[in-house]
């Protein structure tokens, strides 16, 4: 915006206009015309009248109101500047935490594949460990006659009966026979 400087002294002077040198005749007191100049007569100073006084008043009002949009337009672009840099803070802000959560949301499904994972080998695991001890129940269920009749036969050559072996309360807390 162009820079407008008006003040009301600048724009209108007082003019000196010089009085004008006129003949004109009037009548004598006999009735006949006599001639006269008007010699030098005082200067007359006009200056600025009611409407230029008018002027000049809008003109100061004018400049008044533009000092006024002036103001209210730097009022405006500070706020406008305070505007842009709350934005890119926010923006900035929100963008921090969107990588956060994106961040977090890699480590969840880390975690959370790594759990299904582990959950899948304790499921391996324990059927493998039901299986292991359905044979040995099988196992020992086949051998069970064999180990038997091998104590039996030990038994009968030593002419004992079998001993009882205490169990592990008693023997721990020593009530043994």
């Amino acid at each position: 915006m162009g820079e407008i400087s008006i003040q009301a002294n600048d724009s209108l002077h007082d003019f000196v206009l010089p009085a004008q040198k006129r003949e004109f005749m009037a009548p004598d007191h006999a009735g006949e015309e006599a001639s006269r100049s008007a010699s030098a007569s005082p200067l007359r100073v006009i200056g600025p009248g009611r409407f230029e006084r008018g002027y000049l008043e809008r003109l100061s009002g004018l400049s008044a109101e533009i000092e006024v949009a002036r103001d209210r337009e730097r009022r405006l672009l500070d706020n406008l500047r305070e505007g842009k840099a709350a934005l890119e803070v926010s923006q900035r802000v929100e963008r921090g935490c969107q990588k956060r959560i994106d961040r977090l949301e890699g480590w969840l499904e880390e975690r959370t594949q790594a759990l299904l994972e582990s959950e899948r080998q304790q499921k391996r695991l324990a059927f493998a460990l039901g299986s292991m001890q359905r044979e040995l129940d099988t196992l020992r269920e086949k051998a069970a006659p064999a180990l038997r009749g091998a104590n039996g036969q030990a038994q009968l050559a030593s002419g004992s009966a079998p001993k009882r072996r205490a169990s592990l309360w008693q023997r721990m807390f020593g009530g043994g026979r």
